[in-house]
């Protein structure tokens, strides 16, 4: 990562209403930190333990199982 540059992860372990919250933490995060002194994030990451795949969500936030980082 170069100087920055930076994302946010949040973990939660329930479904689709816990993942819904995550990621609406995760919007109200971005739109509080100073975009112009720390730059827009890179990308917004709810690591969940539920599902799959991973994807990305209408509002941009990726949903990521946690088996898909590794064994």
């Amino acid at each position: 990562m170069q100087t920055g540059e930076w994302l946010a992860v949040e973990v939660k372990l329930g479904g689709d209403a816990a993942i819904d919250e995550a990621a609406r933490s995760l919007l109200k995060l971005r739109d509080r930190v100073d975009s112009v002194a720390a730059g827009e994030p890179i990308k917004l990451i709810v690591v969940t333990a539920v599902g799959n795949y991973s994807h990305e969500r209408r509002d941009g936030v990726a949903v990521v199982p946690i088996g898909a980082l590794g064994p």
